[in-house]
């Protein structure tokens, strides 16, 4: 009878470590599918913050700047070109007051004008003499099919000039350096192909007060707004 008793709480003890064998490894289990769902979840956390950093990317896309260029282009959309760009002529006051820029043998030559506005322009930083020829670098005359010169900015207007050439691409000159070393240099504008005209706008977007600026404008019509880089 002894024995009978003592064989039965084995098969017990043997029973019940055969439950807790299987309970430990299916527990496991358990832990090893939450930890796999946890590292899918954050794997797919991590990818879906790279696909909204990318499409934060793609919303910018439409302003081109290059960080060593003197310009910076924004393209504008059709609607917005359509409802607050007003077309306007170019500022005389530019040429009568600022400088005049003409086409002479193979060069493009820039003379500066004695005035109050230029005397205001950069103050005492201003390297270059009233009414002498200076010739723009980096362009030959046979080349640009039309000078422009305009101004942007709000409160007061920045004068700009911008050779577009025959072959549709636009070079902007760099006025402020010009001014203080003498050298005006003429910069391809990056972005900027089959340009048709360059136009001079009046900008005013709703609840804003307004700013003039300069557009390109392309064969197909894609319009950009070109800004000079602040410095």
């Amino acid at each position: 009878m002894k024995n009978i008793i003592i064989v039965i709480l084995v098969l017990i003890i043997f029973v019940m470590g055969g439950f807790f064998i299987v309970k430990y490894t299916d527990n496991n289990k358990i832990d090893e599918n939450n930890n796999q769902i946890s590292n899918e979840n954050t794997q797919n956390v991590n990818s879906n913050g790279a696909n909204t950093q990318n499409t934060e990317n793609m919303n910018t896309n439409n302003e081109h700047n290059n960080s060593e260029s003197n310009f910076k282009i924004i393209e504008i959309m059709e609607e917005d070109f359509k409802n607050n760009y007003e077309i306007e002529e170019q500022y005389e006051i530019i040429n009568k007051e600022y400088f005049n820029i003409k086409k002479k043998d193979n060069n493009v030559v820039i003379t500066l004008i004695e005035s109050d506005r230029n005397n205001d322009l950069l103050d005492e930083n201003k390297q270059v003499t009233y009414n002498k020829e200076y010739i723009i670098n980096n362009v030959n005359a046979e080349d640009v099919a039309e000078i422009f010169c305009g101004g942007e900015g709000q409160d007061l207007v920045y004068p700009v000039v911008y050779l577009l050439l025959k072959d549709g691409t636009v070079k902007g000159i760099d006025i402020e350096n010009g001014y203080k070393t003498g050298n005006f240099n003429a910069e391809t504008i990056s972005g900027l192909e089959n340009i048709q005209t360059i136009e001079q706008t009046s900008v005013t977007h709703p609840n804003d007060s307004g700013y003039v600026a300069v557009v390109a404008v392309a064969k197909d019509g894609t319009a950009f707004e070109i800004r000079v880089i602040e410095k």
